[in-house]
């Protein structure tokens, strides 16, 4: 039976021919892409400010908006000014959005990801476009000279070239395959082209790809990094607690890696009576969240992003509704400042 962690496609349709041959056409089709990319040093246009991308070789779940927040909180304390470039998935706007520090900015109109980052760096300047490259070009006319680019979600964007390309790998990367038939959009071989490969979770599977990578990519510079709760923080009233808010709660959540929010939850040592899962970027109704609190008295915790979407609904408001802030580190002071080398070197 096939692994529904790595195959996203229903069990009888997964090692079907057509699924096989589906995934061969996809691979090929991404081959011929980025060899016109790679014959043509002209096709990836210039920024006039340096440009790190942060992506991945995987759809979903790999950690890129929070190492994109890690990246650019490093990029301000180092004194310079972050400029977010993002597609803004599944928002409700069109075309081009420039968003000046500090501005107020419903998520909707950017998208639950890019609110997250604004969410921790009120501070940094935001282009959201399916047309990075436009975006750059926008902000280019009012950013102040001392501005890195950030690409989030751009390992694939290769319109706009970068200084330094950032790739966060999934732990199961190893035993995954291409689209549709697994979750990959490039084959491994695509890390060739990448500088810098940030390795999240701190499992054994990630230590086993950290070895794979070190003998077949020695040029590519590895970190490993964890995740690390913060706190709790009431939905409503905006309330922040170290310790958890109750010890019997319900969690809800609607991303790519669900079970990745429950573990975390167990070791934070929180009795979840019940798991309510959604797809990503869900978009919440108010009968969603009503329907669980008349269902169970508990409290209801949740994800920053999860949150985020929730925020138009007043009844998430209502009640003990929090959600857990986490955030990325390095696993240790040498990989740190391993990496703010690298960030010098191009800033």
């Amino acid at each position: 039976m096939a692994n529904k962690t790595l195959n996203p496609l229903p069990d009888y349709i997964a090692d079907s021919p057509f699924a096989r041959i589906a995934s061969v056409a996809y691979r090929a089709a991404v081959s011929i892409r980025n060899c016109w990319y790679d014959g043509i040093s002209s096709a990836s246009k210039k920024a006039d400010y340096p440009v790190i991308s942060i992506g991945g070789i995987r759809a979903g779940g790999t950690g890129k908006t929070p190492s994109t927040i890690l990246v650019a909180s490093l990029i301000q304390q180092a004194g310079y000014t972050a400029a977010i470039l993002s597609r803004g998935y599944r928002r409700v706007s069109n075309g081009l959005k420039i968003i000046e520090p500090s501005q107020a900015v419903d998520w909707k109109e950017i998208g639950d990801e890019p609110a997250m980052i604004r969410n921790t760096i009120p501070e940094c300047w935001m282009g959201i476009s399916a047309d990075r490259l436009k975006a750059v070009r926008c902000l280019q006319k009012k950013i102040p000279a001392t501005t890195v680019f950030l690409l989030d979600d751009g390992f694939q964007h290769r319109k706009l070239y970068r200084n330094l390309d950032i790739v966060c790998l999934h732990e199961n990367t190893l035993e995954e395959n291409m689209i549709p038939r697994g979750y990959l959009r490039e084959p491994l071989s695509a890390l060739d082209r990448a500088d810098v490969a940030f390795l999240i979770g701190g499992t054994d599977k990630t230590l086993r790809l950290k070895s794979v990578l070190e003998k077949k990519y020695p040029n590519l510079k590895l970190f490993e990094l964890l995740y690390k709760p913060q706190g709790y923080v009431h939905a409503g009233t905006m309330t922040f607690s170290e310790k958890p808010p109750c010890e019997t709660m319900v969690g809800l959540c609607g991303i790519a890696r669900p079970e990745r929010f429950f573990n975390v939850l167990k070791q934070e040592g929180l009795d979840i009576q019940k798991e309510f899962i959604f797809p990503d970027h869900y978009q919440y109704r108010k009968d969603d969240i009503s329907s669980i609190q008349k269902l169970y008295s508990h409290g209801i915790i949740t994800t920053e992003k999860d949150a985020i979407r929730l925020s138009g609904n007043s009844i998430a408001a209502d009640g003990d509704f929090w959600y857990l802030k986490m955030c990325l580190r390095f696993n240790s002071e040498d990989s740190l400042n391993r990496f703010k080398k690298l960030l010098k070197m191009i800033t």
